[in-house]
């Protein structure tokens, strides 16, 4: 376990720096934002993969020196484990203990990422609207401000919803978010952070993953918006009335 850890948090570690101080300054935001899922999935993946070359067909143990080899390694392996003999039950003892608490901190990561998912759909099902942009489903929620959006609907502040007070380019903003699922990136990184929540790196990959979303909505609703500067105003204004913005 500890090996994996090292080898996954090492691979993390690198394709993020390349991120970090090489692709973030690029402009090719949809290639970013493919680089930073495919690298963390990779990074997470490939140390968990066994390469068992001890397995070897007996064809191509035809050297004395391999096979002399093989057998030293298999003895001192074996004296090893017999003078660590009187510390297993210890180590056995802390393994149990560090199993418990990794478990016991999944299991409530995990009833809080699906209780909030649960709650997001039953809003979608229980809150059908009839009004649409875009396509997509409107649906108005009670906090005084705020607009965030998930699957095929954006939620909206009720104090917003009539409809001549809806915001333009903040419903563009979420259009994209929506249009490109960038619903499932998040879902994808909020569940390796559930399995690898030691892991300070998907922290980070975390972050670089939601502003890699923002700017491609930003830049999106500018290509849109006839006034630019106003549209900054208004996502400052959101930034900082809207404690927790959702996707």
């Amino acid at each position: 376990m500890i090996d994996y850890v090292l080898k996954s948090t090492i691979l993390l570690l690198a394709f993020y720096m390349l991120y970090s101080f090489v692709l973030r300054k690029e402009s090719a935001l949809n290639f970013n934002r493919a680089y930073l899922i495919v690298t963390l999935v990779v990074s997470l993946a490939i140390p968990a993969i066994s390469f068992d070359l001890l397995q070897l067909p007996d064809s191509i143990i035809t050297d004395n020196t391999i096979l002399i080899n093989y057998q030293n390694s298999n003895l001192a392996h074996a004296q090893k484990s017999v003078g660590e003999g009187i510390a297993t039950p210890v180590f056995l003892s802390a393994v149990h203990g560090i199993n418990t608490v990794y478990f016991l901190v999944v299991s409530f990561l995990s009833i809080r990422f699906f209780t909030n998912l649960f709650v997001l759909a039953s809003r979608i099902i229980n809150k059908r609207s009839e009004q649409k942009f875009a396509g997509f489903n409107l649906i108005q929620t009670e906090q005084p401000v705020g607009v965030y959006s998930f699957y095929n609907t954006i939620f909206i502040s009720q104090n917003e919803f009539v409809k001549d007070k809806l915001d333009i380019d903040l419903l563009r903003h979420e259009q994209l978010h929506l249009k490109q699922k960038h619903f499932i990136d998040i879902l994808i990184i909020e569940l390796l952070q559930i399995a690898f929540w030691f892991n300070p790196i998907i922290l980070f990959y975390k972050k670089s993953i939601k502003e890699n979303h923002e700017i491609l909505a930003d830049r999106y609703v500018a290509q849109k918006s006839n006034n630019i500067t106003a549209y900054a105003e208004k996502i400052i204004a959101y930034t900082v009335l809207t404690p927790v913005k959702q996707e």
